[in-house]
């Protein structure tokens, strides 16, 4: 048996707890012991307690005005996460190197937090790394330009800016004695294991070898799907709270078709204003790989779990992004042409919307790409989180 700290220090969104979740609870049936340390607490006592230990992950709280406000690689994204402060890597990095004292793990596996692996390193603690592509980046340098749509680039700043990333956590790492890192990609492809949950089609660096791909982990929790009593195409809706997403609700209740959109937080007057109608708005949590299986078209903000649902479902979505990964993400689906990309825009969302409702050739490619993808399952990246463990175990401690 050994002890398991799972670690999540960056990004939002329940994909990430509920994916945590399940492998969790696979791996502790497998016999092992399964600490875990989250940056949102908002769900962990509905998930986690009463199941597993937990803690609070070691993050920093990013002030406002210090983004990159078009970030070109994972560097960037890294410094707009807080990695561009060296003093603030170094705290993250002696927290973590404290927590991994305390917890004393045998294997800690991470999904996006790069300051928990920095702070095994120089330990007898084995790393695994789990996430999807983007957050896994090949053992390059310079990284990969992933905003493959922007029209000039200055590739002297980028790298500068990589630099600048590598350099604090070098510093991070000094300060706990520990190894130092020849690039930002080592910090990933010299774990002892890389499993990608995403697709071959699906991954942001494209198809690649060094890696496992386990396909989407999507579990299914949550309740059952009810759409309204309206004949016609069903369209469920994924969606986040946003200073527009009135224009997305006015859009679904505009095609007349049975919608079914899942918003937290929604704002009293949209459940007044479409209560009776074609469009459902509700903020309870829904089993989305059941919602996806009897959906007839998907929307969303270009999530990758939620796109990645649909896409294993085989199912045109349309992506409305907020932010850079699910823009990366949209593209690849749209260059599938399993789906379409919408600004906000309301005349926009409309059109793509009835674009994706009348044209029958989105829907006959999107099962062509489930049926490329129909080898993975969810069960299956469940199961496989415990044999992991199990081979890394294994191996003994590292030297």
């Amino acid at each position: 048996m050994a002890r398991v700290l799972v670690c999540w220090e960056l990004g939002n969104g329940l994909a990430y707890i509920e994916g945590l979740t399940a492998t969790g609870r696979a791996i502790a049936k497998a016999g092992h012991e399964v600490h875990f340390a989250i940056r949102d607490l908002g769900h962990a006592e509905r998930l986690l307690g009463g199941l597993f230990p937990y803690y609070q992950a070691p993050t920093t709280v990013i002030p406002r005005g210090m983004a990159l406000q078009n970030p070109m690689t994972f560097a960037d994204v890294l410094i707009n996460l807080g990695y561009g402060n060296a003093n603030a890597v170094i705290a993250r990095v002696r927290a973590w190197r404290k927590l991994l004292d305390f917890v004393k793990p045998d294997i800690v596996r991470c999904a996006n937090a790069p300051a928990a692996l920095l702070a095994a390193r120089g330990t007898g603690i084995r790393t695994l790394v789990v996430g999807i592509g983007f957050l896994v980046p090949p053992p390059v340098s310079p990284l990969p330009v992933l905003r493959t749509w922007a029209k000039k680039t200055n590739p002297e700043r980028i790298a500068a800016r990589e630099q600048q990333v590598l350099d604090g956590m070098n510093k991070g790492l000094d300060a706990i004695a520990a190894p130092r890192l020849a690039s930002l990609g080592a910090l990933y492809s010299e774990t002892d294991m890389r499993v990608i949950y995403t697709y071959p089609d699906m991954d942001d660096y494209g198809p690649r070898d060094g890696v496992r791909y386990a396909g989407n982990l999507q579990p299914g929790m949550g309740e059952a799907p009810v759409w309204p009593e309206v004949k016609g195409k069903r369209i469920f809706a994924y969606l986040e709270p946003a200073k527009n997403i009135g224009l997305v609700l006015k859009a679904l209740a505009a095609t007349g078709q049975p919608a079914l959109a899942y918003l937290p937080r929604p704002p009293e007057e949209f459940l007044r204003l479409y209560a009776g109608g074609n469009l459902r708005i509700t903020d309870r949590p829904l089993d989305l790989l059941k919602t996806a299986a009897a959906c007839d078209l998907g929307l969303s903000h270009g999530g990758h779990n939620i796109v990645g649902t649909f896409l294993a479902a085989g199912k045109p979505q349309l992506m409305i992004p907020n932010y850079f990964p699910e823009r990366i993400t949209a593209k690849k689906i749209a260059g599938l042409h399993a789906g379409l990309i919408a600004t906000w825009d309301g005349t926009e969302i409309s059109g793509k919307l009835t674009q994706l409702l009348d044209d029958a050739s989105f829907s006959e490619q999107a099962k062509a790409c489930a049926g490329r993808v129909a080898k993975f399952s969810t069960e299956a990246a469940i199961r496989s989180a415990a044999t992991d463990v199990d081979e890394l175990v294994a191996l003994g401690p590292r030297r």
